[in-house]
């Protein structure tokens, strides 16, 4: 795409899309989109999360799985 620009100074980055180089009619929801994803990160840098927090997920999941799946799965079944 030859309509993007980022630029960067000490305070900010900035990017540029111009429009009519987006061929998609719902430009709206790509820019959503693409601001969503930025201030995902944003937040999650500032909480500073590190793997460990991903393996503590994983963890529970596991136990939760242990604990409850093959219940959790009967009543699924039984409800079709």
């Amino acid at each position: 795409m030859t309509g993007l620009n980022i630029k960067s100074n000490e305070n900010e980055i900035l990017i540029s899309l111009k429009k009519s180089e987006l061929n998609n009619k719902n430009y709206k929801d790509f820019i959503k989109e693409i601001y969503n994803f930025l201030r995902f990160q944003q937040l999650s840098d500032k909480a500073e999360f590190d793997e460990s927090i991903l393996n503590l997920a994983e963890e529970v999941k596991e136990e939760w799985s242990k604990k409850y799946g093959k219940d959790f799965l009967k009543e699924i079944e039984d409800s079709n």
